[in-house]
Parts: C-alpha cells; structure tokens; sequence
C-alpha cells in the first residue's frame, strides 16, 4: 500500500509540472503523445498486443502510462489480466468507469483513474459514494467544462481530480486546473505540446 501511495503522489507532482495528459485514440496518436511534451498518456483504444511495444517506448520516453479498460481490447478484465497489464506489459495504472475494474486492478496494486460523468445532480451524488467506496487513486470527471462541479467534488472526496473531455483549447485547460484539477486529459494533439525529441 505504502508504495501505491508514493506511485500516486510522483504521478500527481508529474502533473503539477506538466497538466496535460494525452490521451492517445490510435497508434499514430500514441507515437505523436510519446514525443510531446506530456507526462503522460491514456491508451484510449487499439489492441493491447499491437500496443505493447509501443508502450514500452513510452516507458522508455518517462512517460506516465495508463490503459482504458473498458476501451482497449485484447486482455481479460479480470484479476489475471489486471495482473498481466502490472507484471509483463507493465502499465502505470488502469482507467475505466466500473467500480469493480477499478477495485481489481488496485488489488494487483496498480494505479487507477475511476473516470466519471457529471450529467445532472442525482450523477454526482452517486460518484461521491462510488468515489467514497472504492478509494481510487484519482477521478477523472467528465465533461471537463463543468469547473463548479470539480470545485464541488474536490470540497468532498479526497482524491486528487483530473478533468477530461470537450477540451478544446487552452483556456478549458486553465478553468480546470483553476478549479482544482491536477490534470486535464484531452485527444486534442495541439494541446500536448512537442518536446525536443522530434
């Protein structure tokens, strides 16, 4: 657990340092997000055996690297494939919007991002519980537009909050940050910056 713990807080100081996560929807994005400027990336679709040694390059880049599980096809969603995605592939953490995913991977002692949609009240009552329940090392809220209810949400759970979705220009960057996300994930390729590495 102690070291769970340090895995989270060094993802959350990458992110104080560099907010944007890229948010890679294809190969070609994922080559693009290794290259740029964010400290890390979401692995939002594609298959997991064409991605891996793509990952590895990541890795191998400093890069942060999370897989969506609800999204990304090729590994069983169950406690061997999350123990598969930590000790061969060896991803960071693991996204997806089931609480039960996210408590499986946690038990194989990965990260994890429980990713959830505001939509009305009755939605962001029932993610505080889930929220509240599980313990996530972060929470994506989505659409990230809605700043009044991350500045709510972070008022009540403990975790640290990551905005994503509708992002499209750097102002919806800095609303989010301003109202208490420690990150912003966005497939917008403009938005991850270049690093030297091109």
């Amino acid at each position: 657990m102690r070291r769970k713990y340090a895995d989270t807080l060094a993802v959350e100081k990458l992110l104080r340092e560099k907010p944007v996560i890229a948010a890679a929807q294809t190969e070609n994005d994922l080559d693009i997000a290794i290259r740029s400027d964010a400290g890390a990336i979401i692995l939002m679709r594609g298959d997991i055996f064409a991605l891996e040694p793509k990952i590895k390059e990541a890795k191998d880049f400093g890069k942060q690297v999370f897989v969506h599980l609800d999204l990304v096809k090729g590994i069983g969603k169950d406690e061997v494939g999350m123990r598969y995605y930590k000790n061969h592939i060896k991803v960071d953490g693991l996204i997806s919007t089931n609480p039960n995913m996210i408590k499986m991977a946690q038990n194989e002692g990965l990260l994890t991002i429980l990713r959830i949609f505001i939509v009305d009240s009755h939605a962001f009552l029932n993610s505080i519980s889930t929220i509240n329940a599980i313990l996530p090392s972060f929470v994506e809220v989505m659409p990230a537009l809605i700043p009044g209810a991350i500045v709510e949400l972070k008022r009540v759970i403990k975790r640290p909050i990551i905005a994503g979705g509708m992002v499209r220009n750097q102002a919806d960057i800095e609303c989010a940050m301003q109202a208490g996300a420690i990150g912003v994930s966005t497939s917008r390729i403009e938005l991850w910056g270049r690093g030297n590495s091109e």
